[in-house]
């Protein structure tokens, strides 16, 4: 990461005399600068461990002097000699303290603390949080550019990083973009022929290899070569990296012999180089052993890849591929990480080659895959924000499902259903951030060992964060100089670095943080009751794929399982089309009725054995979601009938929340309802989103609707111009129910952002709405939440979490049900509908009952129109199938009439025996 070395050098030369004698502070001796020169002069020459070991000898009596100009340098140059040589955890450690140093003595913009910035975030992506990686490079970009400007070389070394990291992550525009933004400042500063271009040509050379440029690719890692051999010689790591890198394309092309040459050659020049370098060396045996998996020798492969692992566990036997580390969480990075994903996978290549000799690598596969899973938990339980958890999840949600392909095939093959456990394990671990945001639960894991202030801290800073996203839902999120990045990047890093000394101190304490218990599957059995199935649904992608290659499906039932995959881009097309027939209000029943059929057939013919029970509960992947399951037809007949008739169907947030048991807080009061009206401004602005006609704006069934829950309930209503944003937040948090009667608008620049709006809305600013991630900063204690509003079941798709709709932000902020519109909600038939829902809520029905009949209700009274499933099948169900269990107004007045005859009769009793006394 070189900042210019020897400026950094230089500077503390300079100081040296300035602060020599000052007042309370100990001189700097001749020895420590001697260290020092010296452990400067070899980073400079790559030549690390030695620099290591002179910076360790100074950096003591550096920090007991308080030379903070030199010591915060020197210990960004340590920090670097450290990753640099992998010793990830020293260098962490080092790097936080340095970060804490260079902002209370030097300043938060101070270019050392720039510098600070850019070690933590290449310390997150070579350990596997990349998703923090970005906010470090933003926060360090922004320093560099107050003290430098635009177009220093130390700004250009941070879009260098900044595009490394996104074409890592497969986000080729931005990649792109930040790495020639890179280049342009190298041009800028006649820097394109100086060896410190030589990082950036070997990115853009990356960038083109992964996108298949290869000539542009080849002449790009050349220069970076001819950079390097210049100013180190032809024997440095940084050439052998550039190598590795050239021999990824003749692989591609098949040259075998020409490849096996260049690595060899490779490993002649570390062997002879001076400066050592393990991750070379590493990435050395890793394409040695790539290249012979290319060409279906898995046994050497496998061989090659052992000799990578032995690089990070020297315990382990090298000669014995069978050999694994005691405890891989000995070190947790990226490569290690790697290494166990491509063990696993050549075992099972070897087992296919040979599956009755062979048959034991099939559980060394399984085994490998286990440590896989240990190594991305471990870095999962660092994540100190949703959104970074979020980005988690989807990057790592494909392997997931490669995992899970693999436990099933293992359970074929050897008929163990401790492999279906697994699979369903892998499964699972995705759609997690309830364990890491909601605030019940971090108290209950954390309450005994967490320090308060921690909680609240992290609490307070999760409401900030969410305060800021929403600002930016229509800002450009790639743009680091944007100051709503910025500010968003200042809030995670506050939070990153307060769960960091939180671990520091408490190394332990993560372990209450992520549930990592197996899902069994005897445990999926019991909890189903004996009258429901669980339908589970997961989208596997190809990287670069917008729409998913395949959809996994996973039904069980009684004592069985069953799991198929369907063609993934082909049933996303019958999914829209039948979303685009059926949420418009022009009935084409027979086109509905066609493509509504198909998707049954698709999804439910192979599951006839599995669906002869009475409920259904789904947890949809993302675009499962967005089917009406009740409208879909069971049979194809001019009236036919719809799986509303003979199922109740809901969806549930993910398999983690079926199996968890957690009732929310009984509240004393029943249900807030909440209807707002609007002005002739507001509904001009609203009916311009919502593509409706000003005169439909104030919706005539709301009231009707909120009064007619107020005969049943006990009910707070919040009607007409009362009905703001500020009353709504304090009251939402003390009921059980609540219902919003409203308007849900789209974003400008984002149809998938939705947000509520209240009587005080403002289209400026956004004032009297609510969004998603306002939403997540409710202090709900709900048991239900019902949005009778437009299209508030839509939401942003991630591979992760699924569809990130108003249910997930309400379920995430404590909520334990919500109940959505897929489309626009019409206003007649959402105030029939509605109160009967709460009709049969009142009667001790379920909530997913409960609704599918006042569906049914509504279809039996309905004429020709209504019958449409566009105004009935768009409300959905999200949560658990528990029933509402305090009371209603009628079993309030039956409880008061008892009170009062019991009250008389003993009145009665006891004058009677006063009377009899007498």
């Amino acid at each position: 990461m070189k900042i210019n070395v020897c400026i950094t050098w230089l500077i503390g030369c300079v100081f040296f005399c300035s602060i020599f004698y000052s007042n309370g502070q100990s001189p700097v001796t001749d020895s420590t600068f001697s260290h020092l020169n010296l452990a400067n002069k070899y980073f400079d020459d790559l030549r690390y461990d030695s620099a290591e070991y002179h910076y360790s000898n100074v950096l003591e009596s550096l920090k007991t002097s308080q030379s903070w100009k030199i010591y915060c340098p020197a210990t960004n140059n340590y920090i670097e000699t450290l990753w640099r040589r992998e010793k990830y955890y020293i260098a962490r450690k080092a790097a936080y303290q340095n970060l804490d140093y260079c902002k209370k003595f030097l300043g938060s913009n101070h270019p050392e603390t720039g510098r600070t910035y850019v070690n933590i975030g290449v310390l997150c992506f070579l350990t596997g949080r990349t998703t923090m990686t970005h906010e470090y490079y933003v926060k360090a970009l922004d320093i560099f550019n107050k003290n430098f400007g635009e177009q220093s070389e130390e700004s250009a070394e941070v879009y260098e990083w900044l595009g490394v990291y996104h074409c890592s992550i497969n986000d080729s525009a931005v990649a792109r973009k930040y790495l020639f933004k890179a280049l342009k400042i190298r041009k800028y500063n006649s820097q394109t022929e100086d060896y410190r271009s030589g990082n950036l040509y070997r990115y853009l050379g990356l960038f083109y290899k992964r996108y298949s440029v290869f000539d542009s690719a080849f002449y790009c890692l050349n220069k970076a070569i001819k950079l390097f051999d210049g100013k180190y010689s032809e024997y440095n790591y940084k050439t052998v990296k550039c190598l590795n890198n050239i021999n990824d394309i003749y692989e591609w092309f098949g040259e075998f012999d020409t490849a096996m040459a260049i690595h060899k050659h490779s490993l002649e020049l570390i062997n002879s180089s001076k400066a050592y370098n393990r991750y070379a060396l590493m990435m050395t045996y890793f394409n040695i052993s790539e290249l012979y998996s290319n060409f279906g020798d898995f046994d050497n492969a496998l061989k090659y890849m052992q000799k990578v692992l032995k690089l990070y566990y020297p315990e382990i036997s090298e000669d014995s591929v069978l050999s694994n580390p005691e405890n891989v969480l000995d070190y947790v990075c990226s490569v290690t990480k790697v290494v166990m994903e491509y063990k696993a996978t050549y075992f099972k290549e070897i087992y296919r080659q040979n599956p009755i000799e062979k048959f034991d690598y099939l559980l060394y596969s399984s085994k490998c895959d286990e440590l896989w899973h240990k190594l991305t938990e471990a870095m999962r339980q660092r994540v100190a924000n949703i959104e970074e958890l979020i980005i988690f999840e989807q990057n790592q949600n494909e392997h997931y499902l490669s995992l899970a392909d693999k436990a099933f095939f293992a359970y074929e093959k050897t008929g163990d259903t401790a492999f279906i456990s697994k699979a369903l394990t892998y499964l699972s671990v995705n759609r997690n951030t309830n364990q890491i945001y909601s605030n019940s639960q971090i108290q209950k894991k954390f309450l005994d060992v967490a320090p308060n202030t921690y909680i609240k801290s992290k609490q307070q800073l999760q409401k900030e964060l969410n305060k800021l996203l929403s600002q930016r839902l229509t800002i450009d999120k790639s743009n680091p100089t944007e100051r709503i990045n910025v500010l968003i990047a200042e809030k995670k890093i506050e939070a990153d670095v307060l769960a960091y000394n939180l671990m520091r101190k408490n190394p332990d304490l993560m372990n209450y943080v992520i549930n990592d218990k197996p899902i069994y599957f005897q445990n999926l059995i019991s909890k189903l009751q004996e009258n429901q199935t669980l339908i589970w649904f997961h989208e596997a992608y190809n990287p670069n794929h917008l729409f998913p290659d395949s959809i996994l499906i996973i039904a069980v039932s009684n004592n069985d399982l069953k799991y198929f995959k369907i063609e993934g881009k082909s049933t996303v097309g019958l999914i829209n089309k039948y979303q685009e027939l059926i949420s418009n209000d022009v009935y084409d029943k027979d086109k509905i009725n066609s493509v509504g059929y198909k998707l049954f057939s698709l999804i439910f013919r192979p599951l006839e054995d599995y669906i002869s029970k009475e409920e259904l509960i789904v947890i949809p992947s993302q675009y499962i979601s967005m089917i009406p399951f009740d409208a879909l037809p069971i049979e194809l007949t001019e009236n036919p009938k719809r799986m509303i008739e003979s199922y109740t169907i809901w969806n549930e947030f993910s398999i983690l929340s079926f199996l968890h048991d957690d009732k929310p807080e009984n509240k004393k009061n029943n249900v807030l309802a909440v209807a707002p009206r609007f002005n002739k401004q507001q509904k001009q602005a609203i009916a311009l989103l919502t593509k409706r006609d000003t005169g439909l704006i104030n919706l005539p069934g709301a009231k009707t609707e909120c009064e007619n829950i107020g005969n049943i309930f006990n009910t707070k209503i919040l009607y007409g111009t009362n009905a703001t944003r500020s009353e709504f937040e304090a009251y939402c948090p003390d009921y059980e129910i609540i219902h919003l009667s409203t308007h849900a608008i789209p974003d400008k620049d984002n149809k998938e952002t939705i947000r509520l709006v209240f009587s005080d809305y403002q289209e400026t600013n956004k004032e009297g709405s609510i969004d998603m991630y306002e939403i997540l900063n409710l202090p709900l204690h709900a048991d239900l939440v019902v949005l009778s509003a437009c299209k508030t079941g839509v939401g942003e798709m991630s591979k992760g979490e699924g569809n990130m709709n108003l249910a997930w932000a309400f379920n995430k902020a404590g909520a334990k049900s919500v109940l959505v519109s897929l489309w626009d909600a019409n206003d007649y038939a959402s105030s029939v509908i509605m109160p009967k829902f709460y009709k049969y809520l009142s009667k001790g029905f379920t909530k997913p009952q409960a609704l599918r009949k006042a569906k049914l209700d509504f279809i039996r009274s309905s004429d020709e129109v209504t019958l449409s499933p566009y105004f009935w099948a768009g409300f959905e169900y999200w949560g658990d199938g528990s029933s509402i269990t305090f009371q209603n107004k009628n079993n309030d007045y039956l409880l008061y009439l008892l009170i009062v005859a019991g009250f008389s009769l003993i009145t009665l009793i006891v004058y009677k025996r006063m009377t009899l006394s007498s």
